[in-house]
């Protein structure tokens, strides 16, 4: 069998190099769509860490929920049971009160402010409704959200409170929400939101 002539020679050689071009590009290309599924999935990933931690924000002391308003700190000064404390909102979120507390509970009359100022100072949350204003189904969901949440740090006390434009007022320390209208989705957002975080004693 005859040698290959120089010329065969450079003709296969081209082709061998070709054929190893062809190879690392294909390879590059690989190593490209590699790249591109991993800056794919980093941003997917960061977009879910943002979520979660946008999330999470909501559940964290001193967020604005809508609708929410924050006052400054009145003080926490106690008082003698009887002397009627001045408040600069009303219902009050913070100022002198009582050495006592109202047990977190549903209660069916209306509460001293000067205990219910040291319930939100134990990060209670106190909501104040007006009966004539809740359906059934809301005065038991309300029942249920107050018989939920007892504990002596974290507590929610609902409280009778005719008022003829809100419905239902929740209050934590320093924080009020009024709502014109029975929501309890948002009403279970403040709660999520600021129940545990009171000033004397934070447990959450």
């Amino acid at each position: 069998m005859a040698a290959p002539s120089r010329k065969e020679l450079k003709r296969q050689r081209r082709q061998e190099a070709a054929a190893r071009e062809r190879t690392m590009r294909a390879r590059e290309a690989t190593r490209g769509r590699w790249r591109q599924g991993a800056l794919i999935a980093a941003g997917v990933v960061a977009l879910l860490v943002g979520g979660y931690w946008v999330v999470s924000r909501l559940t964290q002391p001193g967020t604005v929920l809508s609708g929410v308003e924050s006052f400054a700190s009145e003080g926490d000064t106690h008082v003698p049971v009887g002397l009627a404390p001045r408040y600069g909102t009303e219902p009050p979120t913070s100022g002198p009160h009582y050495a006592s507390t109202a047990d977190p509970k549903f209660h069916e009359s209306s509460v001293d402010p000067g205990y219910l100022v040291h319930n939100l100072e134990h990060g209670h949350v106190v909501i104040y409704y007006d009966r004539t204003r809740l359906s059934a189904e809301d005065e038991q969901w309300l029942r249920g959200l107050s018989s939920r949440h007892g504990g002596a740090w974290d507590g929610v006390v609902a409280v009778l409170r005719p008022d003829p434009q809100y419905p239902l007022i929740l209050t934590a320390w320093r924080h009020r929400l009024r709502l014109a209208r029975v929501d309890r989705a948002a009403a279970e957002q403040f709660v999520d939101a600021y129940r545990g975080r009171g000033p004397e004693k934070p447990v959450r």
